[in-house]
């Protein structure tokens, strides 16, 4: 779906067009700021239009003063042109301005300007300003007015909506639930190559979420995610390789996208990890390493790894033996329902002393409470 630009309440006149392009763009994030760029006009032209009320030159001089281009630098400067360019009408000086104000946490102001700038169709504001109603910041939640704005710029094309919007269709927030419809709005905002939105397109189709299932094209945008840098779609690539979702099943392949996203911070993909050098599996096998990754995927709260670092400390495999620590992570593990956990505490429990129980029981209940 294309993207229109930002609807006008008053255009200005041809010959600001094209020059104003670049700098307006920039002052409105969308695209990079960089001083090499001379302005279009001379200083004393711009000046000479902004001072005459022209919208789109005030808001030209604002940025010609914050990136010094054309004249120097005057941060003070900036700003006051640029609030009287917001003033004047001009919609995309009103979004520059609010995205200020909320870099500076003033949500209300920030709120009021994405607001006057949504109802002269500018869509990044719709986007910004129902993002603002979702989590109450400057304005009380209102989650139907929310989707309604997220919708205006959903239906224009900008992925970010349509992406939000999808997940308040998914969970019913604003209005019905809709899981057809929350699909093709993922669908979009994933083909537009937002990489979250093709993670969740990828989970949408492995799970028939509103949509038919198919690992094999699940697999394809995990693979288009995880390219593109998103932790959880490289978790979730090597997942389906270690489990042979969607393309064949390969430890090997599966090793490389579990150790990017482990390195990141997935305790899923950590958990993962460990058990292929666990198992030797796709890596040579390694109990020091086995160990610090289940290590790191249990502090995380990852129940499995949990579990497993219970028998690796019972055992002494990849760890000095342990029985007291290795009780210790049987009952957190068990405590959030971990398959067998209970089964694995209760027998090593048998083989403890009183003194020792009690110290596993002391060291879970610690680790429970500082997570």
């Amino acid at each position: 779906m294309e993207q229109r630009l930002p609807a006008r309440r008053t255009p200005p006149s041809s010959k600001w067009i094209a020059g104003f392009a670049l700098a307006a763009l920039a002052a409105c994030g969308g695209a990079e700021r960089t001083s090499a760029v001379p302005p279009p006009f001379g200083a004393d032209r711009v000046r000479a239009e902004a001072e005459a009320g022209d919208g789109a030159a005030q808001l030209m001089l604002s940025s010609m003063y914050e990136e010094g281009r054309g004249v120097e630098a005057d941060a003070a400067a900036a700003r006051q042109w640029l609030e009287r360019a917001a003033a004047s009408g001009e919609p995309r000086a009103m979004f520059a301005l609010g995205r200020k104000l909320e870099r500076e946490r003033d949500f209300a102001r920030s709120t009021a300007w994405y607001e006057r700038a949504a109802d002269l169709g500018h869509h990044e504001a719709q986007h910004n300003l129902g993002l603002n109603l979702l989590e109450g910041r400057g304005r009380a939640v209102d989650e139907v007015e929310a989707r309604r704005r997220l919708t205006q710029a959903a239906e224009a094309g900008l992925r970010e909506a349509q992406f939000a919007l999808s997940l308040l269709l998914r969970e019913g927030r604003g209005g019905p639930a809709d899981l057809p419809l929350a699909a093709r709005y993922t669908q979009n905002a994933a083909e537009q190559g937002l990489d979250v939105a093709q993670w969740q397109w990828a989970q949408l189709l492995t799970n028939g979420t509103g949509v038919g299932r198919d690992p094999i094209e699940a697999a394809r945008w995990l693979r288009r995610a995880a390219e593109a840098g998103h932790v959880d779609a490289q978790a979730g690539l090597g997942l389906a390789y270690v489990e042979g979702r969607g393309v064949p099943m390969d430890a090997a392949e599966a090793a490389p996208w579990l150790l990017r996203a482990a390195e990141r911070g997935s305790a899923v993909a950590a958990a993962n990890l460990g058990l292929l050098y666990l198992r030797g599996e796709g890596v040579p096998r390694d109990l020091e390493q086995a160990f610090a990754w289940t290590l790191r995927a249990a502090e995380a709260g990852i129940g499995d790894a949990q579990l497993r670092l219970g028998t690796m400390f019972e055992v002494g495999r990849g760890a000095v033996r342990n029985p007291v620590t290795a009780a210790q992570w049987y009952e957190v593990a068990a405590a959030q329902g971990t398959p067998g956990a209970g089964a694995k505490w209760a027998a090593l429990a048998e083989t403890l002393t009183s003194e020792e129980r009690a110290e596993a029981s002391r060291r879970a209940a610690a680790f429970r409470l500082v997570r």
